[in-house]
Formats: structure tokens, sequence, C-alpha cells
């Protein structure tokens, strides 16, 4: 859209290294000192978009000594290049597509300056090697991903007091993110998901422009909220009229017993996300037989299947300053204590699908938490305050009723 300002979010990597939240920056560390260029406007764009950040206080705030305009990164990379030992840069943003005018004009500088005069070594691995970083938070990354998950967990519980039949999906989105702001959550991590009935087996359903009858029954939430650039990510399913269905509950419980045994098996150093998502197919199919949503005649390999057809996405992913946290990070790495991840099973049974029992048919369920492997062993649920179990969900989804 023209001429219309839009929140800037900075880079989760430039985040992570030093701090600072302006665009248009440059970091450069080398083994003695560590500085930032940033970009002073114009007081003509001083009074449209607010003060220049004082040098001194945010080399004192950051820890970061020597604070610098960008027009002066040049000069330096032609000091620092120009020494008598070959240099190698290590670097993040020659393969990436920066479109931002300053970016472009700098980044061309190097490229000339770095490849052809001094012919410099270039390393383009900074991301993973930032990324082995991230994802082993440290005692403070968990202390702010704990509040964050602790401001979507009571969100969530007031979306569901206040949700009732014919509700709006966007008004419960709205109302999940005042609730994190009231709470001094900057907002939402992402955009959620808010589906009623049959629209809960579209998993990245984001319309939330339905409204939510009693007879789509059921309500599927996946939010999430940041606190000082940290995310949470949950979801939790609830009747709409306040009490599930039998056949609703039983699944739904099945479901639970699955996520359960998921979240016990969270340890440092014994299995990876990926070996996580073949148990929760093996709990699913144990649990799924027992309240007959699998049909007996099948072979285990054919029981497999068809879980994996009930659900299609992964067991879950990291989390940190990213939603799906530190991407270039292998899901066959096993666990570590300082890892935070999601455990989210979830069933999806298609409108009219004639292999499951009728009573389900159009129904999406997704139970998602947040977990800190721990040193001991014992898995940290940081969104341990977010109700899950059905006599608490009904006892709060029905306050609301008209």
């Amino acid at each position: 859209m023209h001429d219309v300002p839009y929140k800037f979010h900075q880079s989760t990597n430039f985040q992570y290294l030093c701090g600072y939240q302006g665009s248009d920056s440059f970091l450069i560390l080398t083994k003695n000192e560590h500085l930032l260029f940033i970009t002073q406007k114009s007081s003509e764009f001083e009074i449209w978009e607010g003060p220049n950040p004082d040098k001194t206080t945010l080399s004192k705030n950051l820890g970061i000594e020597s604070i610098n305009d960008v027009s002066e990164m040049t000069q330096y990379m032609n000091k620092l290049l120009s020494g008598p030992c070959e240099s190698t840069v290590w670097c993040s943003f020659f393969d990436e597509d920066y479109t931002g005018k300053i970016h472009a004009k700098h980044i061309n500088g190097l490229h000339q300056l770095i490849n052809n005069e001094y012919r410099a070594r270039v390393d383009k691995r900074l991301d993973g090697l930032i990324q082995k970083l991230r994802v082993i938070k440290s005692a403070n990354e968990q202390k702010l991903m704990r509040k964050a998950c602790e401001i979507a967990s009571h969100a969530f519980i007031h979306t569901m007091e206040f949700s009732y039949p014919q509700v709006p999906e966007s008004v419960l989105e709205t109302n999940f993110e005042l609730e994190c702001k009231k709470r001094m959550s900057s907002g939402s991590a992402y955009i959620p998901v808010v589906a009623g009935g049959n629209r809960a087996c579209t998993i990245h359903y984001i319309d939330n422009n339905c409204m939510i009858s009693a007879k789509d029954s059921l309500v599927l939430m996946d939010a999430g909220c940041e606190y000082q650039n940290y995310c949470s990510d949950i979801s939790r399913t609830w009747p709409i009229i306040g009490k599930f269905t039998p056949a609703q509950k039983e699944l739904y419980e099945a479901l639970l017993e699955v996520q359960i045994r998921c979240i016990d098996l969270c340890k440092p150093s014994q299995l990876s996300l990926n070996e996580l998502l073949v148990r929760m197919y093996q709990f699913m199919i144990k649990y799924f037989e027992e309240i007959k949503l699998l049909p007996a005649h099948l072979t285990y390999q054919e029981k497999f299947q068809m879980v994996s057809k009930l659900c299609p996405h992964h067991i879950g992913h990291h989390l940190g300053l990213d939603v799906h946290d530190c991407h270039l990070i292998s899901r066959d790495e096993p666990l570590q204590p300082g890892m935070v991840i999601t455990i989210e099973p979830g069933v999806y049974i298609p409108l009219h699908d004639t292999e499951f029992p009728k009573e389900l048919s159009g129904y999406g369920m997704r139970i998602e938490d947040d977990i800190l492997i721990t040193q001991n062993g014992a898995p940290d649920i940081l969104t341990n305050q977010c109700p899950k179990k059905c006599d608490i969900i009904e006892s709060i989804s029905c306050k609301n009723q008209k």
C-alpha cells in the first residue's frame, strides 16, 4: 500500500546477536571488537518517525561499545580487510533477497570490496552457526519464553470463557490478542487459526471469517503471542456449546493421551523430533484402536498409513524468536537440554469420509503445548497453565452460553 507506515520486525538472527530493533543496520563482529552501524534519519524524517536513537544510550543498553553511522561501514571494511593476513568473511546476507535501498547500496559495495578488491574468503554458513546457538535457550531466554507461554495460556482461558454459539471466529481472534496485549505482549506471534466445525480440518485455516454455530459444535484455536520478541504457540479444542458429545469426548481423550505419552518422551539425548513423530503414530494406533476409530481388520502397516492420513503434519517444531524456530536444525537432531519444542498431535476427519464413524465426520482436533527440555530429564511444560482436560475445558467454555 502506497505511503502507509508498517511496523518493522527485526531479523531474528540479528536480534539474537545484538538486540537492536532499528531497520537498515549492520552488525560487524571481529575477534577484537563489535560494531553496530545504524541509519540516522534526517531531521525531516524525525518529524514523522521520531528522533534518532542516542548512540551513548544505545551502546549502554546493547553492550556494544562502537555505534556508528552506516555511511562509515565501507571505510571500516577497507581498513579491516587491508591487513597483512588473509581474511575470512562470515556473512548471512549475500544469498538473500534484500530489497531495501540502504541494504542494496551497501551490500553491492561489500560484494565489490570483498570479492574483487581483496578476494577475501567468503563463508556463507553464518545463519546455520547462529541457529546452533539459538536452538539452546539460555536461562534468560527460558524466562522470557515462560512468560510468553503464561500470557498466551491466560488469553486462551479468557477466550474459552468468552466463547458462545454464533460468535464470529474473528471476535475470538480479537479477544485472544486483546488479552495478550493486556498482559504486556506485543501481540500475536503469528496469524491465529480460529476454526469452527469442518473448517478445523483445514490445518492452516486463517480466514477466521465465519460464525461458529451450535451445529459446528467444536472450535479449534491455534494461537500464540510474542513477549520481548520470544514466541509461544498453543492449540486447544473446545465445545462451543460448553459440552463435548460422548463421541467427541472419547476421541479428544484418546488424542490427549497420545500427547501426554509423547511429552513424557521429551528427554535429552533420547529421541529426535522425527523419532517422536513415529512414536506419535504408534500411540495413535494404540489409543484410536481402543475407541474403534481404526477398523480392526487392517494390518499394522495399513493402520500406520491411516493415522498418518488422520494427522498429516509433524508432531512439532523448535520454538523461540521465530514460531518455527531454527529451521536449519535437522529434525533428526537428538533433543538437548535448553531446547524448546512444541508437541502437537492432531486428528482431522474429513467430512463424509465413510472410513470413520459418522458422528465424528468433519471434525478436527489439535492439542499443542510448548516443552522445555531439561537437564534432569523431566519435561518442563511451559504452557501448563492452559487447561486441556475435558472436564476443566467444559467448565470454562460453558460460562458464557446465551
